[in-house]
Formats: C-alpha cells, sequence, structure tokens
C-alpha cells in the first residue's frame, strides 16, 4: 500500500539504490540493536520455576545466561560472515547480515552448540541478502532497510530450523506433566497460523491509513526532504550537499532536496511540481 520511494525504479524496470548516507552511523544503529538483544533475550528466562530449580526459558526448558549470551555472540559473527560473502563486502548488507544470523538462531539460542550457531547463522545472512535482492528486483518492492528480508525471512529461516535441528526437544510441561516435543510439524503450524495474521492485519492497517491520507508524505515533501520540510534543516549540513536528479516511474526528471521547495527549476525540459 505504501509503495516505492520516489525515483527508485525506472520505468525500464531497473532499480536505483539508495546508499546510507553515513555508514558511521549506520554500524552504530545496528551495534545499538545487537547490544539489545542481550537483554532482549535475557528477558525470555523466568528465575523461577516450579518443576525444578534455576533458570528456565519461557517454555519452562533449562537455560543459562551464559549460555543465550554466547549464542548471540557468535551468531552474530556469523551472520556478518555471510552477509559480507555474499554481498561481496556491500556494507549495508554485511552490517544487516549480521542482525539476520541473530535473528535467524533466536527461536533455538539457548539450546544450540556453538559450532552448529555458526553455521547455521552464516547461512542466515546468506539468505537474507538473498531476499532482499529477491524483493527489491523481482517483486519490485521498496524495502528501504532491509527489514523484510532480515526479520522476515531471517524469522522464518529459524522457525525452521528449530523444527529440523531441536526436533524432539521439550519445550516445557504440558497440562499431563510431560514435556512437549519440539517438532517440524508444530513449527509449520506455527508458521502457517502467525504468517497470514501479522500479514492481514498489517496490510488492512496500512489500506485505513492510505484511505486517510496518512500512510505517505505528498510527493513535495517527499522530494525536498522531511528533515527540511519538519525542522527547517538539511541533513547533514556539516557537508555542502548538492540538490540531485530523481527520475520517477513516468519519465519526469525532477530535483530532490536538499532545496527549499521554491527553490525547484525545471531539469531536462520537464517542469517539477514546483518549478
Amino acid at each position: 500500500n505504501l509503495g516505492p520511494r520516489l525515483g527508485k525504479y525506472s520505468k525500464t524496470g531497473g532499480a536505483r539504490a539508495f546508499k546510507p548516507h553515513n555508514l558511521h552511523m549506520t554500524l552504530m544503529g545496528l551495534m545499538l540493536i545487537f547490544t539489545g538483544f542481550y537483554a532482549f533475550y535475557a528477558a525470555c528466562l523466568v528465575i523461577q520455576s516450579t518443576f525444578f530449580p534455576g533458570w528456565a526459558n519461557i517454555y519452562l526448558s533449562p537455560a543459562t545466561l551464559s549460555a543465550i549470551t554466547f549464542t548471540i555472540t557468535i551468531a552474530f559473527a556469523g551472520g556478518f560472515t555471510g552477509g559480507y560473502f555474499a554481498s561481496k563486502g556491500d556494507p549495508f548488507w554485511t552490517l544487516s547480515g549480521g542482525l539476520a544470523g541473530v535473528i535467524s538462531v533466536s527461536a533455538g539460542a539457548d539450546i544450540y552448540q556453538p559450532s552448529l550457531v555458526y553455521l547455521l547463522s552464516i547461512f542466515g545472512g546468506v539468505f537474507a541478502v538473498w531476499i532482499g535482492g529477491i524483493i527489491e528486483k523481482k517483486f519490485r518492492i521498496d524495502d528501504a532497510v532491509g527489514a523484510v528480508a532480515v526479520h522476515g525471512a531471517a524469522g522464518f529461516l529459524g522457525l525452521i530450523y528449530v523444527g529440523i535441528f531441536a526436533s524432539g526437544f521439550p519445550t516445557g510441561i504440558g497440562n499431563d506433566g510431560l514435556g512437549v516435543d519440539t517438532s517440524l510439524y508444530g513449527q509449520l503450524v506455527g508458521l502457517a497460523t502467525f504468517v497470514p495474521l501479522g500479514f492481514i492485519s498489517g496490510w488492512v492497517a496500512s489500506w485505513l491509513l492510505k484511505r486517510a491520507n496518512l500512510l505517505r508524505v505528498p510527493l513535495e515533501v517527499e522530494l525536498s526532504g522531511l528533515d527540511i520540510v519538519e525542522f527547517g534543516e538539511d541533513f547533514y549540513p556539516e557537508f555542502a550537499a548538492e540538490p540531485e536528479v530523481i527520475v520517477l516511474e513516468d519519465g519526469r526528471a525532477v530535483l530532490a532536496g536538499p532545496v527549499l521547495q521554491e527553490a525547484y527549476e525545471e531539469v531536462s525540459g520537464v517542469r517539477s511540481s514546483h518549478a
């Protein structure tokens, strides 16, 4: 419902890359997310169980903080490696691969062996890069930050991982007092349940926002940049930024920020909306 950013796709179907403005800030943001994963997964532990003493996860299976911490660290390294080689060193996908590696093993973070974690997370990083390319080029969906590939695809992979590599592992205590074993069938049932639930609710919510004209900023605002419109400042004012030409899907060429809306001018014989 949102649609791609202006200039993302050409009339011939080619995809234009929008690179991060500042890779240093991109790396810092990724490391903040990565660091938060330690607390995020630690919060999935409960201190006391009525069935056995010690630490346990949310399914009442034995777990330790050190095991989860080590798993997350190894997974980031593996995903980083996979993303680097799959993207041929692209900085954005190398960093995103690390995050995809963590997500791909998170479902079994408390039970996987370290060597298995590294191997699974490598493929998780590779898988995210591959899915990201398919989403962008084949389906022409503008996933600006790779969220579908990193969180969606890697999360899907993580569910399958558990069904295969943790099959038979008890996930907790059932009503009869016996353990409930992990199985690939159970993972697929869960996948078939929450994917439609998440997609349908998200699609309906975005459709309603679109109908209310609240989903996307106007054309003029997108061209000039949200920083200028909302804050009256150019992005990264410490650099001498130059306006760039954006070619829309209909073939029109317009100038995009950082310029004030009244400063738009005619480009290639085609007048922009504020020329």
